[in-house]
Parts: structure tokens; C-alpha cells; sequence
């Protein structure tokens, strides 16, 4: 009896013990994909080069075969102008992503060149600091003479920009007698300015300093600080987007090649380049309207793509694009070699539209299948579910104020019409016998914008699928959900009813990948949009320093790079201490590292050497903090520049930018952080808003409780250590 119990008491004991390392095992494997998929965006085989005084580029003749020799295709390109959101166009970024597809075609690493301005980069080309030259480049004849160019990879007019109260006043070019254009001297636009000047020579002509992008140019006429200036069409289109106080006056131009330059004594690089262009067909797909099934767009290899700017679906961070339904469709374009073009429609009515129009393939933002949908689309496989949910504020004790169906009756909820949670709460009303109110919001207010006016106590309670309920609750803490009022509902990508073969193939993508429900990559993808950014909340000031006057075990590396930055060390582990809670090993969900979380891709810009390791981290951060605290104008306060520079670290520079737009076109104080600049960040969480800024949607509350509470541990340290 002894013998039985102890064999059957040992067999238990081995069962548990191989349980428990076979859950060891798939948690480190789960562990080490996330931290892939968290840094997908980040391909090894690219990186950045910038110029030093230190350090000297390698200089060789970048002909075909030194390409493939040295497995490296130098592509000389200026500094990223950080172009905002894409909406109804490509992304300003359309030919560095075209080039990256050309050195996986030619199966070479890339490396990015960034030279000190745009009149270098020609020069640069030349003198064999590159391979080629992809910059926007109009073909010109002056240019030909130096250069060859490839196969056109756009094309465009050049056009007049100005303030829109000048379209009276300028409709012809003897119009612009005694008026002022600002360009770049080495932009195609001087030859268009000297040919305006043999017209007019009372024309006035300033040019602008080299290492400005043409939308900093056109940002600096919407301003008022330049008068006028010209552009692109294809670059114009989308700055419109948000410039809304400018406009195109005249056309300059008639339609002009865009075009990559490569060295004459190139010839072989010249046409395996052409080959690569005619075979991506990079123009073909900018034709408007498109409705072709999986085959011809397969052949196109362009996949379209309408989505929603919202934190659920696709949206920038930190300079990066994310979301859930992004990366989806970005593993599902890549397991079938097509370019990946993301199209913000303006509100929810027309992404369904766009695609049966023929100005996207896919509609991709967390669309629930409903009957009526499916009268105008075709639904693939199912992707995701949720329930919908009532959701509203939390009393003293952290209670839902509504917490059963009865507190429903005589509440007001706040909803879209068109949303499938009108549907819900009716048949929910139906067959409880329950009676609400429900207030109608605008079409184009997203949901986590209503719920955020529920935290505020502007509305009382609103409908939401669990999903986003959960990735607002780690925001906005006096939130809580209440219960269910409709049974799990399908999530779906929709295709136009003709586009049976597309359906069938994103339909194999989510029932036989890794992507399928509940599948290795797709949990990882979810649990890092919808779970795991529950770390980022744990990062609320608590920490004391010792009785020894250390605040952490990295002291005095802090202190080190500190000082060669000129920044107060304590700021400096304040910020260290909210990025990450001083683990060194700490993983963001989007991918940042260490102490100070550095994105993969800024530490390469940086070159600080291994910021797995802390020294180089800290000093990855640092730098990084002055280079932002830099790109703002010295004639703000230093304090306030720190603040900004904080804001941008965390959510992007470009957002503060915005911000900081917003605040003056709403009569705030724009060189001041606190109680003006914080309450336009804010702003941008909101469709009206974000619609208008370039840089779109910014889960605003984030940088701003980053700010204060860095504020509040760094007062905290300055009085307690020096």
C-alpha cells in the first residue's frame, strides 16, 4: 500500500515538475517573440549613418557589383522630415520604403546616408559616398548632365504656395509682381523661379537655408514667417491635410519626373534599377480608383489598405507607426511581398465606402460583422472578438456607478448612430424591458474619445467593445465597466463583394499562420496593444532615495553623461526611474530598451554602442535629450524647452509639435508646458483635432502625465541629493 501511494505520490511530483518547465519554456519563447514583434519595425539589416567629425565615411565607386561584394546598398537620403500621418495619399516616406524593397530584391543589407543639407547630396552621390540618391529628385536637364536618373518613380507639377487670403489677389504670374518667393537654392524650383524672373523681373527671390525640407518650408509660409513658396503637388496634397490656411495659387509646371540618381559610371546599377522599378509598377497603383481581385493586385504589389487613426487600430508613436490591425496587416503584406499603404479615412461612414469605391482593397479597424455591413461588403474569417460592454465613472471607493441592469434605468448613454452599440443597447432594451436614454455624438468622434468624456463626467455612460474599455481603464483610472449587453460579436477585415480571391486569401492568413486567433503571433500582437501596456501605468512616481543620498545603483553613470550633456543628473534618473523603474532590462511594448527605453532605431542614429548594456544606454538617453531640447527654439525658456523635449521623448516630437500649434491657434501660451501647451496635447485624442494636425492622433494623456510626474520625482531627488 506504502509502495503504491509513494509511486503514485513520485508520479505526481514528476507530472508537476515537467508541467511547470514545459510552461517555462513556451513563457521564454513567448518572451522572446514578443520582444521581436515589439521591435518589428526595426529590421537588421537597416540602419542609419550620420555624418561626424569623428568619423569618415567609407568612399568607393558604388557600382553593381561593390554592391553585392560588400552585401551593402548605400542609399543617400536627407534626414527623415518626420512627415505625419499618411491619410488619403502614400506617405512622404514612399521612396525610402521603395529603396529598402530594392536592396531586398538585390538581397543586401541597406544603409541610410544622411547628408548635412540638400545641396550635399549630389555630391555625396558623386564623390562615392552613396549608391544612390533617393530624395524627391526632379529629373531635370541641368541635373542629367551630372547624374543619371531611373525609371520615373512619380511624378508632379510644381505649384505656388501661399495664404489662401492671396487667392484674389494672384491669379496669373503677372500677379506676383514685387512679391517674394523662399526656396531652397540647390530645389528644382530655382531653375522655375529664374524662368518666373525673366517674366517678372521685379520678382523677389530668398532662398531658404539647405538643410530645411520642403514642408518645413511650406509649415514656415502656413505660419507667416515666409510669403510664399513652391512645391511638389504630390507633397502638397498631403500637407493640405493639415494646413488648412494655405493654398495652391498657381501652377508653376507642367507634370515633371521624380526620379533616383545613380553615378554615370554606374550603368549596370542604372538598369538592374530600372528592371526593379518596372517590375514594382511603383506608379501604377496611384491611380484613383482600383478594383481589381488578388491577382491584379498582386501584380500591382501594392495592398490599400482604409483604416481609423485611433490607439485600437493604427496611429504614430514615438515616430513609429503602430496599432493591432497595422502590424496585422503588415505580416500579412509581407508573407506576400506587397508594399503596405495605410489610407485614413475622415470618419466611419466612409471606410466601408473607400473600398467599394476602388480607393482601398481592405477596410482594417476592428469592424464588427453585422448583418446590414454584410448587405454592402464581403467579411474574411473572423480575427478578433469582443463583447460590448456599458462603461461609466467610478464613485469615491472605486465602484462602478452603474453596476447592474437595474442602475441602466434612466441613465443617459452617449453613442454613435451608426456604431453597432446603438443595435446592441436597443435589443438589449427590448428583452430586459430596461429604459435609457441615448444622446447621439458626432460620426466622426472615436470611441475612446466618448469614453474619455465619461472619466470627466461630461457624459455619463457610454457602450464600448471590452477591448478598448481595457486599454483605456490603464489610463483613465475612474473608468469601470459595468456588464455585458450583447453576446461575443465577430471582428473582420472587409473586401468588395467582387474581391472573392483577396477574401480567400486573408481568410487563409487568420485560419492557417501564427496570426489566427489565439495563434503564437497573434496573442503576442494582442496582448501588447491590449494587455501588456498595463506597464506603462506602473510607472507612477513612488520611489525614495536611500538614507545615503543614492537614488539608484546608476548614479553615477547618470552623473557622467549628465555632465557632458549639460543636464541636471537628478532629471536625468527621474526620467530613467519613470521609463523603466531603473531595470536595466526593461522591454517596452513598442520595443524600447533599457533604463531609458531607446528605440533601436534612435540608438543607431545615436551611435552609442550597446544600450542593452547601461552605460551606453544612459548615454543614449542623455544625448538624445539634448539633441531634443536643441530642435527647439533657444528663445524659450530653458525649463519650459525641457519640458517640450520630455513630451517629445515620450510621445514623439512631432506631436508636440502639434501641440504646440494647437495651443496658439487656441489663444494658449505655445512656449509654455504647464496649463497650456499640456492642454492641447490632450486635444489630440479627439478626431476635430487630430484630423487637422499632421502628425494625427496622439493618446494625449500620456505625455502629459509623463511630464508631471518626471516634474514631481525630479522635485522630489533636488531636495533630498545633490
Amino acid at each position: 500500500m506504502i509502495s503504491v501511494i509513494s509511486v503514485l505520490f513520485w508520479t505526481r511530483v514528476t507530472i508537476t515538475i515537467m508541467f511547470r518547465s514545459i510552461c517555462f519554456c513556451i513563457t521564454a519563447i513567448l518572451s522572446v517573440l514578443f520582444l521581436q514583434c515589439g521591435n518589428s519595425g526595426n529590421s537588421s539589416s537597416e540602419f542609419y549613418y550620420k555624418p561626424s567629425p569623428k568619423r569618415s565615411l567609407p568612399i568607393y565607386k558604388g557600382t553593381l557589383e561593390a554592391i553585392k561584394k560588400k552585401n551593402l546598398l548605400r542609399v543617400i537620403t536627407p534626414e527623415s522630415p518626420q512627415s505625419g500621418l499618411p491619410r488619403e495619399g502614400s506617405p512622404l516616406s514612399f521612396e525610402r520604403d521603395m529603396s529598402e524593397y530594392f536592396a531586398r530584391h538585390l538581397e543586401v543589407r541597406i544603409l541610410f546616408v544622411q547628408p548635412l543639407s540638400y545641396d550635399s547630396i549630389i555630391p555625396w552621390l558623386l564623390s562615392g559616398k552613396g549608391d544612390i540618391a533617393v530624395a524627391s529628385l526632379t529629373a531635370t536637364e541641368k541635373r542629367k548632365e551630372i547624374v543619371d536618373f531611373s525609371r520615373p518613380v512619380n511624378q508632379a507639377k510644381e505649384l505656388l504656395i501661399g495664404p489662401k487670403s492671396l487667392t484674389e489677389s494672384i491669379r496669373s504670374i503677372d500677379d506676383l509682381k514685387d512679391k517674394k518667393i523662399v526656396i531652397r537654392k540647390s530645389s528644382s524650383y530655382y531653375r522655375t523661379v529664374q524662368r518666373l524672373k525673366d517674366s517678372i523681373p521685379e520678382l523677389k527671390v530668398t532662398f531658404a537655408p539647405e538643410n530645411l525640407h520642403t514642408e518645413e518650408i511650406v509649415h514656415k509660409v502656413a505660419e507667416g514667417e515666409y510669403p510664399l513658396t513652391i512645391c511638389d503637388s504630390h507633397i502638397a496634397k498631403n500637407i493640405f491635410h493639415y494646413e488648412t490656411g494655405i493654398t495652391s495659387l498657381l501652377e508653376l509646371t507642367d507634370y515633371q519626373k521624380i526620379a533616383w540618381a545613380v553615378d554615370k559610371d554606374c550603368p549596370e546599377l542604372r538598369e538592374e534599377l530600372n528592371a526593379f522599378i518596372l517590375e514594382q509598377a511603383l506608379t501604377k497603383h496611384r491611380a484613383e480608383i482600383f478594383k481589381g481581385d488578388w491577382e491584379e493586385i498582386k501584380n500591382r504589389k501594392v495592398l490599400r489598405v482604409a483604416t481609423r487613426n485611433n490607439a485600437a487600430t493604427y496611429w504614430i508613436y514615438r515616430g513609429k507607426e503602430v496599432g493591432f490591425e497595422y502590424e496585422m496587416c503588415k505580416a500579412f503584406a509581407k508573407k506576400h511581398r506587397l508594399r503596405l499603404e495605410m489610407l485614413v479615412s475622415p470618419n466611419w461612414k466612409q471606410l466601408l465606402s473607400w473600398v467599394n469605391e476602388g480607393k482601398a482593397d481592405i477596410a482594417a479597424a476592428c469592424i464588427t460583422i453585422t448583418e446590414g455591413r454584410k448587405k454592402d461588403v464581403a467579411f474574411a474569417s473572423p480575427h478578433c472578438y469582443a463583447r460590448e460592454v456599458v462603461v461609466c465613472r467610478t464613485d469615491s471607493s472605486g465602484n462602478a456607478l452603474i453596476q447592474d441592469t437595474s442602475g441602466l434605468e434612466g441613465a443617459t448613454l452617449y453613442m454613435r448612430k451608426s456604431s453597432t452599440y446603438y443595435r446592441s443597447i436597443q435589443a438589449f432594451q427590448k428583452n430586459t424591458g430596461v429604459s435609457c436614454k441615448i444622446e447621439f455624438v458626432p460620426e466622426n468622434m472615436e470611441t475612446e474619445e466618448i469614453l474619455a468624456k465619461v472619466a470627466e463626467g461630461e457624459y455619463e455612460a457610454t457602450i464600448s467593445d471590452d477591448y478598448i474599455a481595457g486599454m483605456q481603464l490603464i489610463y483613465l483610472s475612474n473608468l469601470a465597466v459595468a456588464f455585458p449587453v450583447s453576446d461575443t460579436q465577430n471582428i473582420a477585415w472587409a473586401t468588395r463583394k467582387s474581391s472573392k480571391e483577396l477574401g480567400d486569401a486573408i481568410s487563409d492568413f487568420f485560419t492557417t499562420t501564427s496570426y489566427k486567433p489565439r495563434g503564437l503571433h497573434y496573442n503576442i500582437l494582442y496582448n501588447k496593444y491590449f494587455k501588456s501596456q498595463e506597464r506603462i501605468a506602473q510607472a507612477r512616481s513612488t520611489e525614495r532615495t536611500d538614507t545615503h543620498g543614492k537614488i539608484s545603483p546608476f548614479d553615477r553613470i547618470m552623473k557622467k553623461y549628465s555632465d557632458r550633456y549639460d543636464l541636471d543628473w537628478r532629471m536625468v534618473a527621474a526620467q530613467a526611474y519613470q521609463e523603466s523603474k531603473f531595470n536595466p532590462d526593461a522591454r517596452s511594448w513598442v520595443g524600447a530598451v533599457g533604463l531609458m527605453q531607446i528605440m533601436p532605431s534612435t540608438a543607431r542614429e545615436l551611435r552609442v554602442g550597446d544600450i542593452t548594456k547601461p552605460p551606453a544606454n544612459v548615454h543614449g538617453g542623455t544625448k538624445y535629450m539634448r539633441h531634443l531640447i536643441e530642435r527647439f527654439d533657444k528663445g524659450i525658456p530653458f525649463r519650459e524647452r525641457y519640458h517640450f523635449a520630455l513630451a517629445s521623448y515620450n510621445a514623439g516630437y512631432g506631436h508636440v509639435i502639434d501641440a504646440r500649434r494647437l495651443a496658439q491657434s487656441l489663444n494658449l501660451n505655445d512656449d509654455e508646458w504647464f496649463g497650456n501647451v499640456e492642454k492641447a496635447m490632450l486635444l489630440l485624442s479627439k478626431p476635430e483635432y487630430a484630423s487637422k494636425a499632421r502628425y494625427g492622433y496622439c493618446r494625449g494623456r500620456e505625455p502629459v502625465t509623463y511630464v508631471t510626474n518626471i516634474r514631481r520625482l525630479y522635485n522630489h531627488y533636488s531636495q533630498v541629493v545633490e
